[in-house]
């Protein structure tokens, strides 16, 4: 993966404004590197995924993990169950540089296959340091 073209701004490194399309993506990356982090190393970026039954997430997980994110399954609480909220929370983390390009390919590739399950994405983020 090549990191994103390197500009000054101020005092901090934010990549090149081409490197924040107008769209969602971009304007959450814009942000982020607004606050002075730095996007040309690597993170280990959250998708996560809201899937309709234990059956689904774990088609899913296995599915995910197949190209090579790692993958973590959450249940629904008892309390989510008495509300109504049966859907069970994925989040599939991979390493990689958070170019605008990286995190779009990754969360369409995702979000297909949730899809194919019955399910659906619910955004994507990581820690920086």
């Amino acid at each position: 993966m090549i990191a994103p073209h390197i500009t000054t701004y101020e005092d901090n490194t934010m990549p090149a404004n081409d490197a924040f399309p107008d769209d969602e993506n971009g304007n959450t990356l814009k942000k982020i590197a607004e606050y002075g982090t730095d996007l040309s190393q690597c993170y280990l970026i959250d998708f996560n995924h809201l899937l309709p039954d234990e059956s689904a997430a774990k088609r899913f997980r296995e599915a995910a993990r197949a190209l090579g994110y790692q993958v973590e399954v959450y249940q629904p609480e008892d309390e989510d169950f008495e509300e109504g909220d049966t859907d069970w929370d994925i989040c599939c983390k991979k390493q990689m540089i958070p170019t605008h390009q990286a995190i779009t390919a990754a969360e369409n590739e995702l979000a297909g296959l949730a899809e194919s399950f019955g399910g659906r994405s619910d955004g994507w983020g990581f820690m920086a340091d």
